[in-house]
């Protein structure tokens, strides 16, 4: 409940006149790509889904991502997806990124490389993937600026256990993705890209990660 509660006071913020708005999605810095991920727990077998989409500055889709992972709890939950979601933008070439994530415990644990995130191959994975030769902010946002991530990691329930990338976004979700980026200048539009589905290694065997 303490949670939940800090999460609605992040995503409420007031003017000037008192009033009270919600927060929308805000692009990365020029030349930066922003990531941006979550993950999804099943309340009734605890069975995660995660997904992510990756935007440019002008808000323009690059590639989302999401999968059925399994059973487990909350904050690895979190690192699979934050894994999974370096995992993708890095074999797309990306060179910068700025991750967020609604989780701050996980962001915390990645930020201070505290014992939290434990001591596995999944953790060893993300150490690895951020020492490449590449610069990530790893920073904490409101559930309200990460809802297509939100969204997308519900949907992985019906994914394969292997990551898949894919180009275009769902067209139930242009609605949502137009209201995003409604304020920025467009550049090459999403809808014009052909979706592709692009899988690949882990970078450690099934067994190890699970």
């Amino acid at each position: 409940m303490v949670e939940e509660c800090s999460r609605v006071k992040c995503d409420m913020q007031r003017d000037r006149g008192g009033r009270v708005f919600e927060s929308n999605w805000t692009p990365p810095q020029v030349g930066w790509v922003k990531l941006n991920v979550d993950a999804a727990v099943a309340t009734v077998d605890h069975t995660v889904e995660i997904g992510g989409v990756v935007r440019d500055e002008n808000g323009s889709w690059l590639f989302r991502y999401a999968r059925f992972v399994g059973r487990c709890d909350v904050l690895l939950a979190e690192f699979w997806t934050i894994h999974d979601g370096l995992l993708h933008a890095w074999s797309m070439g990306y060179c910068r990124v700025e991750l967020e994530s609604d989780c701050l415990e996980a962001v915390r644990a990645i930020n201070t490389n505290s014992d939290m995130m434990g001591d596995s191959v999944l953790v060893e994975s993300i150490k690895r993937l951020l020492g490449q030769d590449w610069r990530v902010e790893v920073r904490y946002t409101s559930h309200e600026k990460n809802r297509i991530a939100d969204l997308l990691a519900k949907r992985g329930r019906n994914m394969q256990l292997v990551p898949l990338r894919f180009v275009t976004h769902p067209v139930d979700l242009e609605r949502l993705v137009e209201e995003e980026t409604r304020d920025l200048p467009q550049s090459a539009a999403s809808s014009q890209l052909v979706d592709i589905v692009a899988p690949f290694d882990l970078g450690g065997t099934e067994d190890e990660l699970i």
